[in-house]
């Protein structure tokens, strides 16, 4: 009987080895949880977070579709929305150093100018007077150190610290704070230092003193790169640099950041006309010098159909933040135009020596001040810094061809890059990332709005410095680069803006919590109620075990051993 049965079993565990059937079970699955760092998170603090959870889920690198929530270590905002609940583990803050909360410096900074970084710096609480030393490094070297006395009660502190770079290319920037003899926090940033010129185009339609001295005052500025056409006579121009040969082309002028055209009253229809095409279509500025009339262009470009000449007997006062001039001949317009602002020597409301109104995308500069120049040589004359602070500020302001911006110039490993591309006419700008060793990749843009363009992408995993390249193909080419630098998480100090309050709502908008440091041990119970585990349907194939052979063989054992000892083969 038990050789019947063992033999029986035997047989029916082979035949289903063969079959393989299987069956589902409902098992539990841990819940998936990614671990995301921001500003103020030490590895230190990641590793006590995953050892928290690790016996209870498992734990991503980065959030998947399969991910039921986020664990955010760090005391920033993190970037994107997610899926799933977000919970925020904030660090333990030092009692004896302060916080970086914000480092402020331009996307893009002028050679050899001055520029600004500014800091901004959260103390602890004290009931006494503490000092604050802050030092700017650009490329690891110190370039400025500032020392703040915080009186008590004091709980933010802003600086701002001095940069002149001497060379271009991109900078990484670092803003450490100590307090007293304390340790020393520290936030990084970045900047591209550009060496670019404003290209300014001088045009006399017949000579001109006011013309001739505000292109001296120009060319005297490092700033600029001044191109003059002046015709002194018929047939006859004296000319500095490359200028087009007439400015009755619209195309001829697109190379410019501002034009400054004297005596407009001279000057063609056609003349015209180019002028209304650059200030709409390159969005540039264009500054009128009349001499002794208004005239059609004049009407044409500022909207304003007559004109009334003064002369004052005494001089009056031509106020700027630039400096101060006097004039006493002055071309006013006969009616204030629609948008028109005053830019300096405001006499009434309506009557400023030199004034402003846009016409497109650009900007139209008027001086009715006729007779500046003649008191320019006076030892308290402004005249020409003021015209080249004018000049700086409104060839500055005109946009380029194509622009750039990203979301950030220092990234680490692993994130996202966000970038804006403004594109003016027309062309349909294409996108490519490029490394120092030569290695392309190219960028998907998608559009954002009217001549504007965006792209989201991933940094890349190895550190180094990159740029982003857009240029465009049309009736004109143009090129922009954008340099960032990607670093390692651990090779980067990054500010701690958000507030408790800000960490707070984020985490509750999205069904999460705020847990501190100290009440690390909760975490996972918080995660578990937020997001429950639940049975999933597995299915089951007992036979592709290969556990089944033990019982195949000892049942054929037994059977044989019970067929021997009774003398049977």
């Amino acid at each position: 009987m038990v050789e019947r049965v063992c033999r029986i079993t035997a047989i029916l565990i082979a035949v289903l080895a063969v079959v393989d059937p299987a069956w589902v079970v409902a098992r539990a699955v841990p819940t998936r949880v990614a671990i995301q760092t921001t500003p103020g998170a030490s590895n230190a603090d990641v590793a006590r977070v995953r050892g928290a959870l690790a016996d209870a889920f498992t734990i991503d690198a980065d959030a998947t579709p399969m991910t039921a929530a986020r664990v955010v270590v760090g005391r920033d905002l993190p970037t994107g929305f997610g899926d799933g609940p977000t919970f925020i583990v904030v660090p333990d803050a030092a009692t004896d150093a302060p916080e970086i909360h914000l480092v402020g410096v331009s996307d893009e900074v002028a050679l050899n100018a001055v520029s600004r970084v500014s800091a901004t710096i959260e103390v602890p609480a004290s009931t006494a007077a503490q000092s604050v030393n802050v030092t700017l490094l650009a490329d690891g070297v110190p370039v400025d150190v500032q020392t703040r006395v915080v009186e008590p009660g004091t709980a933010v502190v802003t600086t701002d610290l001095l940069y002149a770079p001497a060379r271009t290319g991109l900078a990484r920037l670092r803003v450490t704070a100590t307090l007293g003899d304390g340790p020393e926090v520290a936030a990084d940033s970045a900047t591209e230092v550009v060496a670019r010129s404003l290209r300014i185009l001088v045009y006399d339609a017949r000579p001109s003193w006011a013309g001739t001295f505000i292109r001296r005052a120009l060319e005297d500025d490092p700033r600029f790169d001044v191109v003059v056409r002046a015709i002194t006579s018929r047939g006859v121009a004296a000319e500095a640099g490359a200028p087009p040969a007439t400015i009755d082309r619209a195309g001829d002028l697109a190379d410019f950041d501002l034009i400054v055209v004297s005596t407009p009253e001279v000057l063609t229809v056609a003349a015209a006309a180019a002028l209304e095409s650059y200030l709409r279509e390159r969005e540039g500025a264009v500054v009128l010098v009349p001499g002794d009339d208004g005239a059609a262009v004049l009407s044409r470009l500022t909207g304003v159909p007559t004109w009334s000449e003064e002369r004052r007997p005494d001089l009056e006062r031509v106020e700027s933040a630039a400096g101060v001039w006097t004039a006493s001949e002055f071309l006013w317009p006969g009616t204030w135009p629609s948008g028109a602002e005053g830019v300096a020597g405001c006499l009434t409301p309506r009557r400023c020596a030199v004034w402003r109104v846009p016409m497109g995308g650009g900007r139209v500069i008027v001086s009715s001040a006729l007779d500046g120049w003649r008191t320019r040589t006076a030892e308290t004359s402004g005249y020409a810094s003021f015209w080249r602070s004018v000049v700086g500020d409104e060839s500055a302001a005109t946009p380029r061809p194509v622009d750039v911006r990203l979301s950030s110039r220092f990234v680490t490993t692993g994130t996202d890059v966000i970038a804006i591309i403004d594109v003016l006419g027309a062309a349909v700008p294409r996108a490519e990332w490029q490394s120092t060793d030569g290695a392309v990749l190219p960028v998907r843009l998608w559009p954002d709005a009217a001549g504007r363009y965006r792209t989201q992408f991933r940094a890349p995993d190895v550190p180094g410095r990159y740029r982003l390249v857009v240029n465009t193909d049309g009736a004109r080419t143009a090129e922009a680069t954008a340099e960032f630098l990607v670093v390692e998480p651990g090779d980067s100090y990054t500010p701690v803006p958000a507030s408790e309050r800000a960490l707070s709502a984020y985490a509750s908008s999205r069904g999460g919590a705020v847990v501190s440091m100290g009440e690390i041990d909760s975490l996972p119970t918080l995660v578990d109620a937020a997001v429950p585990s639940q049975p999933v349907a597995t299915p089951t194939r007992p036979m592709r075990s290969p556990w089944w052979v033990v019982p195949f063989a000892g049942l054929l054992s037994v059977e044989w051993w019970s067929r021997r000892r009774r003398g049977a083969r």
